[in-house]
């Protein structure tokens, strides 16, 4: 899995949503409010999201948030987990 590459990010304002295209077809989605970093984060702020030249990460160079597209994956970054 963590050689898949990020080729398209977007943040959907409508729904808060963050979505990933990934080479391999796979598209991630997640609600931007759950991961910490970017609850602060304005609609203008987290719809700058700048792809890395390898792919394999996700930068907002504004807020100065990472996450790369492999802890996204294996759950080690990104939207938090919730407590069950």
């Amino acid at each position: 899995m963590s050689n898949q590459r990020a080729i398209v990010a977007r943040y959907i304002r409508k729904h808060g949503i963050i979505t990933v295209s990934l080479d391999s077809g796979l598209e991630l989605r997640f609600r931007a409010d759950l991961v910490a970093e970017l609850r602060q984060a304005n609609h203008k702020e987290l719809a700058e999201i700048e792809i890395s030249p390898s792919g394999q990460g996700l930068h907002w160079s504004e807020i100065d948030v990472h996450l790369s597209i492999p802890g996204i994956l294996r759950g080690k970054s990104g939207p938090e987990r919730q407590a069950s």
